[in-house]
């Protein structure tokens, strides 16, 4: 480097060329200038730079195995003015052509040329005729092993996608039946819990039923007997009133009105005789009623 002054002096001031080109831009287009022309473009130069050693270690082709993982690429070249074809470079770096064929474009290359014809450049490097004769079986195998390389990694992402997806679908598929059945545990548990609520409901009406039939046959009972003994009541009543009457009435009477009397005595008594009985049935029929009345039913 000792023999360029020009390479020293770039060395030394790099920072003025990229200052006469902002402010040349400037007095040309003005702010926008700077913005489009100087900040922006200084930006994807350096980006389209970078993109060398990254999508060209990851997109392309490889013609010549080498050591790493350059490859050509010809949307890079483009984009780098002829830096694309990276495994070309990596095959003989000291070349002055990136592009080792006519039809792998290199701006750069081609600038170079035209230099070296007027004398600014000269000693230019060319690709070594070896590399060129090389480069058909080479590249034909390199291409296969490329290929058979991409297919391999392709198949093991298949698999490694299809792997994936059919865990996560079996992982959902598992959620989606612990999510039901959740559901319908809940369900079995709420149903259980209105049966029970119904069992309860059902539980309270009977008793409430069973209540208001003892209730009510309690009543009916006393009402009952109540009016049996009123009846029984009224029936001695009439028999006295009647062997009062009678008594009145043989008094009155001749000696005939004794049979008469003793007649009337027997009917008063047997008259007494079946309102007693009759009371006593009546008895015994409210007592019967009222537990079957009062039995719970189911």
């Amino acid at each position: 480097m000792n023999r360029y002054s020009e390479l020293q002096w770039l060395n030394r001031n790099h920072l003025v060329p990229f200052l006469l080109l902002g402010l040349g831009v400037y007095m040309w287009m003005g702010l926008p200038g700077v913005v489009w022309g100087w900040c922006i473009s200084t930006v994807l130069v350096w980006h389209g730079t970078f993109t060398i050693n990254s999508l060209s270690h990851v997109w392309g082709w490889q013609r010549y195995k080498t050591t790493d993982t350059s490859r050509n690429n010809p949307i890079l070249a483009i984009v780098t003015l002829g830096e694309g074809w990276h495994n070309n470079h990596h095959r003989f770096q000291s070349s002055a052509r990136n592009g080792f064929f006519w039809w792998e474009y290199d701006i750069t290359y081609y600038v170079l040329k035209l230099m070296s014809w007027v004398g600014l450049v000269w000693n230019l490097r060319p690709v070594p005729k070896h590399l060129l004769d090389d480069t058909n079986e080479s590249w034909v195998k390199n291409q296969v092993q490329s290929t058979k390389e991409l297919l391999e990694q392709a198949s093991a992402q298949i698999k490694h996608s299809v792997k994936e997806s059919a865990v996560r679908l079996a992982e959902h598929a598992k959620s989606q039946a612990d999510e039901m059945k959740e559901r319908i545990a809940m369900s079995a548990q709420q149903l259980s819990e209105s049966a029970q609520q119904l069992g309860e409901s059902a539980q309270q009406f009977s008793e409430q039923a069973l209540q208001s039939a003892r209730q009510s046959a309690e009543e009916f009972k006393i009402q009952a007997l109540q009016s049996a003994e009123e009846f029984k009541n009224n029936a001695e009543e009439l028999a006295v009133t009647l062997r009062t009457k009678i008594d009145e009435k043989s008094m009155q009477l001749s000696e005939p009105a004794d049979e008469l009397k003793h007649n009337a005595e027997i009917i008063a008594d047997e008259f007494a005789n079946k309102a007693d009985e009759l009371a006593s049935k009546m008895h015994e029929t409210i007592e019967a009623a009222v537990p079957v009345a009062m039995k719970p039913t189911v």
